[in-house]
């Protein structure tokens, strides 16, 4: 999971998007001192609602980011069955 994790904050740092890399900076971080549970239930509350990871689509410069938007697309499905497992 930690390696899914890094690729999207690595992915967010490439186009800017600011709102999204503290918070997948600190499911990194809370890897490291947090229960798996507990982790998982927090990463869990980003897929839902209004606004939510879900929702996140990339843009650079007022562009759309073709390539990173599937890499994300498929990065987030790979989290989500991480944490639903």
């Amino acid at each position: 999971m930690k390696q899914i994790l890094q690729d999207i904050l690595e992915i967010l740092k490439t186009v800017g998007e600011r709102q999204w890399i503290p918070v997948f900076e600190n499911f990194i971080l809370g890897m490291e001192i947090s229960k798996s549970k507990e982790l998982k239930k927090n990463i869990r509350m980003i897929y839902g609602g209004v606004g939510s990871f879900n929702d996140l689509v990339l843009y650079q410069n007022g562009q759309l980011c073709h390539k990173e938007n599937t890499m994300l697309d498929e990065l987030r499905r790979k989290l989500f069955k991480r944490i639903t497992e």
